[in-house]
């Protein structure tokens, strides 16, 4: 039986949580013993019910040695073969402790997206450090070119893209109400944590253009919520926008949604667009790389420009106005979830790969 420590950080529950729980809940007990620890401490971190206990480092400044000192220790003590890492400050604290030691190091890369100065600078810290692991497993094709880069070695690299629980999503969906909805109104949705990369005031924008029944929820919290909250009025459309905040239980709100829209700038691999695929409500996504692997444009899904909520208007109308179009993409997303997206084939994949890290 193979040892896998399991290191991550985050702040709150978007895609890279979403994923690691997945995993963590699928892997074979039989082949592989897990233990999973958090970098922050257990207030700083998202709260998740893994179906296992979570440690927590607690670090503390830019550089915790203690903490290098003790995850070091836990990794000899545990006798751990495979520390398996998520986000750019495990992969710090996971890469230093380790040195010397007879642990593989796989890094989970969920992307690249932070926009603020002090992000993108551990995040380029993170990048030159990600070719000391020993496998780097990416969530999407496009993702390669980037490592490449970065004189990542292909030998490290392997595509396990991210994946969907068809049934386990669709078995979360409860009966929920969202306030403010008229039985003739039109629902645009999305679900986000609100930051700038999201770009979630485009959407706000295109409402200008668009018929007064069509409303928008968004679900999630985030920095940018009062800059949203004003640009709703500022726009005078405020009575169209339904603010909804953090919602455990996201995906039955989504479920009522007559279309999903994601305006993101950048992303790894949006478990948001394969869910909103799995509840069968159609899609409209920025055209950005990650967008572009997920949705083949018109019969997926529909992709608009970047930042242009005038595009974004018209793509909507589009699918409103066409039943046909909407079915089509439904049946098509379905398709192509089953065939590219399946868990059972994503967790077998991450199974091999800690199977083979070690030999």
């Amino acid at each position: 039986m193979k040892k896998i420590l399991f290191l991550y950080s985050a702040a709150d529950y978007g895609g890279m949580v979403k994923n690691i729980n997945f995993l963590i809940k699928n892997i074979s007990r039989k082949n592989f013993s897990l233990l999973l620890f958090a970098v922050d401490s257990e207030k700083e971190t998202v709260a998740v019910d893994f179906n296992m206990p979570v440690e927590y480092l607690s670090v503390k400044g830019k550089i915790d040695y203690s903490k290098i000192k003790s995850l070091r220790k836990i990794l000899i003590e545990n006798q751990i073969e495979i520390i398996s890492c998520h986000g750019y400050k495990a992969n710090f604290y996971g890469l230093i402790s380790s040195i010397g030691l007879k642990v593989k190091k796989v890094s989970i890369v969920h992307g690249w997206v932070g926009k603020s100065f002090k992000i993108r600078f551990y995040q380029l810290i993170d990048k030159i450090l990600i070719r000391f692991f020993d496998r780097i497993v990416l969530l999407a094709e496009y993702q390669i070119r980037e490592l490449r880069l970065l004189f990542v070695p292909n030998s490290k690299l392997e595509v396990i893209k991210n994946a969907i629980d068809i049934k386990e999503v669709r078995a979360e969906i409860e009966n929920v109400d969202i306030p403010n909805i008229q039985a003739k109104d039109i629902i645009i949705g999305t679900c986000s944590r609100l930051e700038k990369e999201k770009d979630i005031g485009t959407i706000l924008y295109s409402l200008q253009y668009l018929n007064e029944h069509i409303k928008l929820v968004v679900l999630g919290e985030g920095s940018q919520m009062d800059n949203m909250l004003e640009l709703a009025k500022k726009l005078k459309v405020e009575n169209r926008v339904i603010f909804m905040g953090f919602k455990s239980n996201a995906l039955s709100y989504v479920a009522k949604f007559d279309l999903f829209v994601t305006s993101s700038i950048s992303e790894g691999l949006p478990n948001s667009v394969l869910e909103a695929q799995t509840l069968e409500i159609p899609v409209i996504a920025s055209d950005i790389k990650a967008h572009q692997e997920l949705i083949e444009d018109g019969v997926n899904g529909i992709l608009f420009k970047l930042k242009d909520s005038q595009d974004l208007s018209e793509k909507i109308k589009k699918i409103v106005n066409d039943s046909q179009l909407k079915s089509l993409i439904k049946s098509n997303a379905i398709s192509k979830l089953k065939q590219s997206y399946s868990m059972k084939d994503r967790i077998s994949k991450m199974e091999d790969l800690y199977s083979n890290v070690i030999c």
